[in-house]
């Protein structure tokens, strides 16, 4: 799931910088997707290390790196918003 989400976000930001007859509205909306599509993807991939963990049995070890991926997806939801590409309003 995390690879896919960068191969996603991979497009949507090559879509959001390639010079074609796109206007800066659409450009921000795929700049957004990216944006989603990178954390989502990097959010599963610092997931990855307490499910390997878990597999192997060292419980006290997978549990601790749950603890901080928690405290991580907090920050996240916290302060994402605050960075991700301003939404432009279209003016008729």
């Amino acid at each position: 799931m995390a690879t896919f989400s960068f191969v996603f976000a991979s497009f949507y930001y090559y879509c959001s910088s390639v010079g074609g007859p796109i206007d800066d509205a659409e450009r921000a909306l795929y700049s957004r997707r990216a944006d989603r599509c990178w954390l989502v993807g990097y959010t599963l991939l610092f997931l990855d290390p307490s499910l390997i963990l878990l597999a192997i049995r060292l419980f006290v070890v997978a549990s601790a790196w749950f603890a901080l991926w928690l405290v991580y997806v907090l920050f996240v939801i916290r302060y994402f918003p605050k960075v991700q590409t301003v939404r432009q309003s279209s003016v008729d």
